[in-house]
């Protein structure tokens, strides 16, 4: 994500990434969070409730993985 702080609320998102790729505004994606406290319904479709917690979900996928190594270095600039 590129991003201006200095901008208003709505206004800060210069450019967004998924992977290699900018989101296009046209398609739909697959997202998950861990609560709704900061994403208010009016966003996203086909909501669901699972009954895992974020630990065991976590927890779950390392034991079916393995180590999991990834860099965050650069994933968030500010312009």
């Amino acid at each position: 994500m590129y991003f201006k702080i200095e901008n208003p609320p709505g206004q800060r998102i210069q450019e967004l990434f998924i992977l290699d790729e900018r989101v296009n505004p046209d398609r739909t994606y697959a997202a998950a969070f861990v609560t709704a406290q900061g994403v208010p319904e009016k966003f996203g479709t086909k909501r669901r409730h699972l009954d895992i917690s974020a630990v065991q979900a976590m927890r779950q996928y390392v034991e079916k993985r393995g180590t999991i190594c990834t860099s965050l270095r650069g994933s968030v600039v500010a312009v």
